[in-house]
């Protein structure tokens, strides 16, 4: 991160640095204080802009957030934890997805489906109503997709509920 503000704001990194994080209803603010040492001594030195300067990125970041805002949301991608198999299989004949990628994992003894839902085929609300009812028979893992692919068994690559529906019926 800090690299980040030194290429884009030529942000020194040299010295003592002190790091603010507060927590915000749109996300974190970090506020990062560089201080410099003289003679065993440490100061700290407080940027101090321009009136113009500041009022020009105040206006770059508020457009940039309602640009963002604007843009339609990001497709939804989770993997969901179920405890036995036979919670994927009850879910495949609760639920019919269709045009929804779909794969299931075996790692740690435990079972994750990968869904990713495009939003060309469904919007946010159809989405979360769909979500709703998958987190009937399963909950929400911290894993990731990259960590399933890595270390966990794939048994099943595509339409993993349509495979386990038609297997178990």
């Amino acid at each position: 991160m800090m690299h980040e503000a030194n290429d884009r704001d030529d942000f020194e990194l040299d010295g003592p640095l002190w790091i603010q994080v507060h927590a915000q209803d749109k996300g974190l603010e970090i506020l990062v204080t560089r201080g410099q040492i003289t003679d065993g001594n440490v100061k700290l030195e407080i940027p101090v802009k321009d009136d113009e300067e500041i009022i020009g990125e105040e206006e770059a970041t508020l457009k940039e957030i309602n640009e963002s805002e604007d843009q339609q949301f990001d497709n939804l991608e989770l993997i969901i934890g179920f405890k036995e198999f036979e919670d994927i299989i009850s879910l495949s004949r609760a639920l019919h997805l269709e045009n929804v990628h779909n794969t299931l994992y075996h790692y740690e003894g435990r079972y994750y489906l990968y869904i990713y839902f495009s939003n060309e085929q469904y919007s946010e609300e159809e989405q979360d109503n769909l979500l709703s009812r998958v987190l009937e028979y399963g909950y929400e893992s911290e894993f990731t997709i990259h960590r399933l692919q890595e270390y966990g068994n794939e048994i099943m690559a595509t339409d993993a509920l349509t495979q386990t529906r038609n297997a178990f019926l």
